[in-house]
């Protein structure tokens, strides 16, 4: 019997079990089938042998370090990596003699996995995720079928709620570090490889204001704080990242009730 028959029939008994004992979850069964899950201690998965597989494959580590390559990509996994492989992407687990890893995994595909297209393979997890893939199977052996939707929907979700929180992080200290300079919306999401909108969205939902008003308010501070070290105002437009002084002038009024003119002695302003 060839491998791919082999694993048709292994995602057909999986779907089956799904269909009778896994209901009422969190996302439906066309959304995310788990195939199979267990955990294992030293593996001796290694060799320079390359997998490609049709479905994703999620592994936790507990334990342990050691490298992989995803692609054309190497990366050393450790304690509290989730290790994710992706459908269609060559792997190879370069393990060594004696390993000390100890890892948790589980196989599956459905749209939900998708989520996961545009994370990075290596990315850091807190939920106990392993312990709850241990009480579903035993060491070193492969179980089809569990119900282990509701792991997985967990995990996917921390993963995407981690990216996301990384993401706007980086995205402000960026704004914080650059706001002298010409920024757009559109830059920023093309160089974070992000969609403009979703971009716009999530920050405005997390910081209460939206990409530009961060930006303005960000160059207005700088300003009052230029002008109030004796800065001339003329000077501080530019350098707080301000390209017209007509505008410069009416933001920081609307914002600081006065002219930027006001925070000075008149015969400094020229």
């Amino acid at each position: 019997m060839t491998y791919h028959k082999i694993m048709k029939e292994k995602v057909e008994r999986s779907i089956q079990y799904a269909i009778s004992e896994v209901q009422g979850k969190k996302v439906s069964l066309d959304e995310l089938s788990p195939m199979f899950l267990g955990y294992q201690s030293c593996p001796n998965q290694g060799n320079g042998i390359k997998y490609v597989r049709f479905y994703y494959i999620v592994h936790v580590v507990v334990d342990g370090a050691e490298e992989v390559e995803v692609g054309n990509e190497r990366y050393i996994i450790k304690k509290g990596d989730v290790f994710i492989v992706k459908p269609y992407v060559p792997t190879e687990y370069d393990f060594k003699p004696n390993s000390k890893l100890k890892y948790a995994w589980i196989g599956f595909f459905g749209s939900y996995g998708k989520k996961l297209d545009g994370v990075p393979s290596v990315v850091q997890v807190k939920g106990n995720y392993f312990e709850r893939i241990k009480t579903l199977v035993d060491e070193n052996e492969i179980v089809y079928g569990e119900p282990a939707s509701e792991i997985l929907v967990d995990l996917i979700d921390e993963v995407l709620a981690n990216q996301k929180n990384e993401l706007l992080a980086s995205v402000k200290e960026y704004i914080d570090n650059n706001f002298q300079k010409e920024i757009l919306v559109e830059d920023l999401a093309k160089d974070f490889s992000y969609n403009r909108a979703y971009l716009s969205r999530i920050f405005k939902k997390e910081y209460g204001v939206s990409i530009k008003e961060y930006l303005l308010d960000r160059r207005l501070d700088a300003a009052l704080n230029m002008i109030i070290n004796g800065e001339r105002v003329n000077d501080v437009c530019y350098k707080s990242g301000f390209t017209n002084p007509y505008n410069f002038s009416r933001y920081f009024k609307e914002k600081y009730g006065v002219p930027p003119s006001k925070y000075i002695p008149r015969n400094d302003y020229k």
